[in-house]
């Protein structure tokens, strides 16, 4: 059996070892945040404005209406005024502090040409000048500095007619002014979007010809003139959507005529390339909506492979560099603590087993749930870190025998939740589960493929609970959402043989300066060179007489180097230490050194280069 490593820490010290990092928080990472609240759509309309995110309408079998706020700070949705049309795939843009809708198809199948203008700080719409041109849908729409845009599209059905003609309005004078047609291909299914100077419009689809693009071409509002620039870099496809962060440009997924992709590129728009980032964590998708909030991107909602999401993901690109540490714990077998629970056989214990199981299946005819539990020891975070991110990774089990693949069924949405009180690897059993809170729980949606893993899952606010009430605090518990029979999931656990399979989370953090330091006692500390090669030195000066201990302890809990002495006041010692004495120094990596003198601590990283 198992047994949980015990890690030892009376003033937390981490150092983090060439396996695992030092490395900004949260860049060129995705994190799932609060899904939508209401159904799984497509085609739906999204733009922000200022703090706050705003999606309304879209498709699930009929056209809706409603209208929500993401309040990121909060990760939380507050609903909002109604559109004035149950519309699907419509644009909008947004001029000084205002939304603006216009195009896409109503419930009748009509063409929409009203144009409307959403004020946040009296939650109303107001008609404003109706479109000029010919009512269309999957069209583009952007802003650039005071002007809205809107062209292109389809006014008919999936065959057109298809239009290039393009528009521009201005709010002041509440009108519409043709400008330079689009000089591609007619189409629709296009994206539009902009920088602060110039305005961008590819992809899209001409089912006339069979033509899908993955052209991309640039406005020039002073000059009303289009450029063509660099094609994007992967599979021509219709209907991608992205957002811009800090005046890049961001935009992914999509699908050609059958494939849904999760693929996801920034725009340089200086040297005129494309570079691949970090994929899409929702899945392959169509028709999502997506847009920015400070340095954060958002995509969310969609379609793929018959199924309407209302998911919702937060992504963090390279502008949001930090120092902080991040550390990931993956344990083995011998230390790692995961189990499931069947009601099957709900006072039978399963342990060691290669798979984390959430499922809802049948055994002998009747109904029967699996459920699993997992826990990381967290006392690796120093007790005076602040937590910035805290991501899972599930990885599909690649051998499932409890269903018939890793992800399965069309309702295996699955809950992550907070334990709250205490249980035992070796004795837990279905009858004697451990108690959950639902609170800040995190879900995992609908799978989009058999063998498709979970990384970053963000668990931030679930670990932040677990730090701030360690005494209810046990670990994570996964189970379906609705417990529906056939529908699964299977995660390797840490006792499946594929190593590269076992479940981690990742803990960023950061430690304000100075707030361990003494004022009183220690004089100062001096370690140098920072960074060391092969030896670094420990400079003490203290006000008082003192004991002093100074310690190095590595991720795992491990003391790798340990010296106490006394030392008189107002002198100053020079403590040596080389990899003679602490091998593991040999490794590459960060590591913190803790001095304690009395009831007082300081703490300071150091960095081991090679």
């Amino acid at each position: 059996m198992k047994q949980k490593l015990h890690l030892r820490f009376t003033f937390i010290l981490i150092i983090v070892t060439a396996c695992l990092f030092n490395t900004v928080a949260q860049i060129n990472t995705w994190h799932q945040k609060a899904s939508y609240p209401n159904s799984g759509r497509y085609a739906s309309l999204g733009f922000s404005i200022g703090q706050y995110g705003y999606i309304g309408g879209g498709y699930n079998g009929s056209n809706f209406d409603d209208f929500w706020q993401y309040d990121p700070v909060n990760n939380t949705w507050t609903q909002k005024s109604n559109l004035p049309a149950a519309l699907r795939i419509a644009n909008s843009f947004v001029i000084n502090n205002f939304g603006y809708i216009t195009g896409g198809i109503d419930n009748s199948s009509n063409k929409n040409f009203h144009l409307w203008q959403y004020d946040p700080n009296t939650n109303n719409w107001i008609a404003k000048a109706d479109f000029p041109g010919v009512p269309r849908y999957g069209a583009a729409g952007f802003t650039i500095g005071s002007k809205g845009y809107f062209g292109i599209g389809n006014t008919g059905s999936a065959t057109g007619p298809y239009y290039n003609d393009f528009y521009e309005y201005d709010p002041n004078l509440n009108s519409w002014t043709q400008k330079a047609s689009f000089p591609g291909t007619s189409r629709y299914g296009v994206y539009g979007t902009s920088s602060n100077s110039y305005g961008y419009v590819g992809f899209g689809v001409n089912e006339n010809s069979g033509s899908l693009f993955n052209d991309w071409w640039q406005y020039d509002p002073l000059n009303d003139s289009w450029n063509a620039k660099a094609n994007y870099p992967a599979t021509a496809r219709t209907s991608p959507r992205g957002f811009v962060i800090n005046n890049v440009i961001y935009l992914g997924t999509g699908q050609d005529l059958s494939v849904q992709y999760n693929d996801f590129y920034e725009y340089d728009e200086v040297n005129n390339n494309w570079i691949s980032k970090a994929s899409y964590s929702g899945g392959n998708r169509w028709l999502c909506v997506g847009f920015a909030i400070g340095n954060n991107g958002y995509l969310g909602t969609g379609y793929a492979n018959s199924l309407y999401y209302n998911d919702f993901w937060e992504y963090s690109a390279d502008t949001t560099a930090s120092n902080d540490t991040c550390i990931t714990i993956k344990p083995n077998a011998t230390d790692g603590k995961d189990i499931n629970v069947l009601s099957g056989f709900p006072t039978t214990n399963f342990d060691p087993y290669p798979g984390l199981v959430a499922t809802a299946w049948t055994c002998g005819g009747s109904p029967c749930n699996n459920r699993a539990l997992i826990q990381f020891d967290l006392s690796v975070l120093p007790a005076n870190a602040v937590l910035s991110h805290a991501g899972l990774n599930f990885y599909a089990n690649p051998n499932p025998m409890v269903i018939p693949l890793a992800n399965y069924g069309t309702d295996n949405a699955c809950w992550i939740q907070r334990i709250s009180t205490t249980w035992n690897e070796q004795f837990v059993t279905w009858n004697s589960q451990p108690s959950t809170v639902t609170l800040h729980q995190v879900q995992l949606p609908q799978s989009t493929s058999s063998n498709q893993d979970y990384t970053d899952v963000d668990v931030t606010t679930l670990v932040q609970d677990m730090i701030n009430d360690p005494t209810n605090s046990f670990g994570f518990l996964l189970r379906l959402v609705n417990e529906n029979y056939y529908n699964g999931r299977d995660f390797a656990s840490s006792d499946n043989p594929v190593a590269s399979k076992w479940p981690s989370i990742t803990l960023c953090y950061s430690i304000p300066q100075g707030i361990n330091d003494t004022k009183n006692n220690i004089g100062f500390v001096n370690i140098f060179p920072n960074p060391i090669n092969s030896e670094f030195q420990v400079e003490l000066q203290f006000k008082n007489n003192s004991e002093v201990t100074i310690e190095m302890i590595d991720v795992l809990g491990k003391i790798l180097y340990t010296k106490s002495y006394f030392q008189f006041a107002n002198g100053i010692t020079v403590n040596k230490i080389s990899t003679e004495d602490v091998p593991a120094l040999n490794q590459q990596g960060i590591y913190f050194v803790k001095i304690t003198a009395g009831n007082e601590v300081v703490t300071q990283k150091i960095v081991k280069t090679n």
